[in-house]
């Protein structure tokens, strides 16, 4: 299958490749595939890098992004091979952002996601009513996504 990776600004470049996704419930997906040097893809595995992000793994018509999180060189024999893995956007940015603040007290689900995904560009819709909670000692440098779950 052919995937778009593309630097963090800047154009795609179509690769053909074979790749794992791994989904798993209420948790972050996996994304992991192999380059193998050719004559197409020599000047994708010269540059590409951590941060960069990966587009169409499940086809043309898909619309998740994956953000590359690690990379692993090797050879095989004259050719070079790039192992990479990645994990999707919207988790990714959950992940490395922190809050800082103390969150203590009763809050409403909407007030608590308020803080949670401020600043993120993420919308979140909660259905059905849900009582208020009461959390202690959040935030203080919790990231993100562990404030979520």
């Amino acid at each position: 299958m052919t995937i778009t990776i593309k630097p963090p600004k800047g154009n795609g470049v179509p690769v053909p490749v074979e790749t794992t996704l791994v989904k798993k419930v209420n948790a972050d997906g996996v994304l992991t595939f192999d380059i193998l040097e050719n004559k197409y893809t020599y000047e994708v595995i010269n540059a590409i890098g951590k941060r960069w992000i990966v587009s169409h793994v499940e086809g043309e018509n898909d619309k998740k992004e994956y953000v590359i999180t690690v990379i692993d060189r090797k050879s095989e024999g004259d050719r070079q091979l790039v192992e990479c893995t990645a994990r999707e956007i919207p988790i990714d940015k959950l992940m490395i952002d922190r809050i800082y603040v103390n969150v203590t007290g009763s809050f409403t689900v909407e007030r608590y996601f308020n803080i949670v995904f401020q600043g993120t560009g993420m919308l979140f819709e909660v259905e059905g009513k849900v009582k208020s909670s009461k959390f202690e000692n959040g935030g203080e440098g919790d990231t993100r996504l562990e404030m979520f779950k």
